[in-house]
Parts: structure tokens; C-alpha cells; sequence
């Protein structure tokens, strides 16, 4: 199975070349976006409850997150990117699981000048992450992503300036 998730200029996923359309909340879009953001990195179940459903009791913040892992399980297949415990939650990226804003920042955080690089970065950036994208009563979550669009950005730009520069040199 291939899974591809583009989060720059908006949210698509396809799962072996066919578009999946079966993310049953914007929830569960904005959690998988953010667990990509962060990936290989485990993040409790408490934290993710917290920024998704910050004014909820935590134990109906509990249930709401268990439905949203479940609505991404199903919608992503069973060889899924996500390691489910009890305890977190670890988005663990493969070859078999394509991620744009994951390529991007590799690219802008290597250290060598490779052009070659650079143009895959260009078209990798389609846009801002998750444009277009709002989720109600998540203002962790909101921060969080102007913050990062911003830094996408400035990434972008920077990258953009480097291959003029080395064209016109």
C-alpha cells in the first residue's frame, strides 16, 4: 500500500493513487495533519485530547480522541503510518507513505547546496499548510499552524532566493 498525504496548499490524501474521502471530522483531518508535523515523535493521548478538545471534561476528550484514531485507522487503511498505544500516539513515516511537508523540510533543513533538491521543494510547496483549513474551538491547535505556515513560508521563500540566485550566477 502507498499512501500519499499532502498538507501543503491544503489537505489531500490518496491511498494507492485513489483519493480518500472517508476522514468522518475536521478533527481527524487537523490530528493527522499535526501527528505528520510531528513525526517520530510519540505524543500522549492527554496532549492530543487537550488540543483538540480543550474545553471538554477529559474524559469525553478521551472518547473523542479514541473515535478520531478509530475514523483515521479506517480511512487510512490497516498499514498506516500511526502507532497506536494506550499511553500515545506516533505518526511513524515509511517509504510507503509520502508526506509533502515532510520532503520540504528535509530539503530546507539539508546542508548541502544541491539544485536538484531545491526544485523538488518548489513544487512540493503548493501553498501554505492546510490552506484553506479552520477547525472551531482548537486556539492551541490555530496557533500552532499560523505559526508553522509562517515558517513554511519563510522557508520557501528563502529556498526560492537561493536557486534565483544560483541561476542568475
Amino acid at each position: 500500500m502507498t499512501l500519499e498525504i499532502r498538507l501543503l496548499g491544503g489537505f489531500k490524501v490518496w491511498r494507492d493513487g485513489e483519493p480518500v474521502r472517508a476522514f468522518r471530522t475536521r478533527k481527524a483531518r487537523a490530528a493527522l495533519a499535526w501527528l505528520a508535523c510531528h513525526a517520530g515523535r510519540p505524543i500522549s493521548r492527554d496532549t492530543l485530547a487537550g488540543l483538540f478538545w480543550p474545553d471538554s471534561s477529559s474524559r469525553r476528550a478521551a472518547h473523542n480522541l479514541r473515535q478520531t484514531l478509530t475514523f483515521l485507522r479506517r480511512a487510512l487503511g490497516d498499514d498506516n503510518p500511526l502507532q497506536i498505544t494506550r499511553q500515545d500516539v506516533t505518526f511513524i513515516p515509511s517509504d510507503n507513505c509520502l508526506v509533502d511537508v515532510i520532503a520540504f523540510q528535509q530539503i530546507l533543513d539539508g546542508k548541502k547546496e544541491n539544485i536538484a533538491d531545491w526544485e523538488i521543494a518548489v513544487i512540493l510547496y503548493r501553498g501554505p499548510l492546510l490552506d484553506g483549513f479552520f477547525i472551531s474551538g482548537a486556539p492551541e491547535f490555530e496557533t500552532w499552524l499560523l505559526l508553522r505556515r509562517e515558517q513554511l513560508q519563510a522557508g520557501a521563500l528563502a529556498l526560492l532566493s537561493r536557486l534565483a540566485d544560483r541561476r542568475l550566477a
